[in-house]
């Protein structure tokens, strides 16, 4: 029996598809362990994770082809089940209101959607209309790097905590 394990590992290491599922394996848990690694910082924002979880997304809709069919399905749907547990529209309005990313790569009907996101949480926290308007107004601004939201965020040396 052992003799018999033996020929299989052989068998098995030879194969060129083995190595190709090992690449595919390795080309999912990279990000996430660089995703991980990023999201231990005490600096991390919604922002950040919100970006992690964009680039762990491509790297599993580009995952190479493999013998495991299921592996991919398996994986986009373990992906999407996390995705729902998360207040996507906060991630998204940090996303936008991070100095560093400003809602870069964003649809424009996504800007939309975070003007009214951020309108309903300012409501709830007890704004009134003209404060929304003013708040749309100041999202505008600061995306399109307009006066006094004109300055550069430099990584690493800027610091969005107050």
């Amino acid at each position: 029996m052992p003799g018999n394990m033996n020929n299989e590992i052989k068998s098995l290491l030879r194969s060129r598809l083995f190595f190709n599922n090992i690449d595919a394996v390795n080309t999912l848990l990279d990000p996430v362990k660089l995703a991980v690694k990023a999201l231990e910082f005490k600096s991390t924002t919604f922002a950040d994770c919100f970006v992690e979880l964009i680039k762990l997304s491509q790297r599993i809709n580009f995952l190479p082809p493999i013998s495991d069919q299921n592996f991919k399905s398996t994986c986009i749907e373990l992906f999407n089940k996390r995705w729902k547990q998360f207040d996507f529209d906060l991630y998204i309005l940090s996303y936008m209101l991070h100095p560093y990313y400003r809602g870069k790569g964003l649809h424009p009907m996504v800007f939309r959607d975070v003007c009214l996101n951020a309108m309903k949480l300012l409501k709830n926290m007890g704004g009134g209309e003209n404060s929304c308007s003013e708040l749309v107004a100041q999202i505008r601004a600061f995306t399109q790097y307009e006066k006094p939201y004109d300055l550069e965020y430099v990584l690493g040396i800027d610091n969005v905590f107050l």
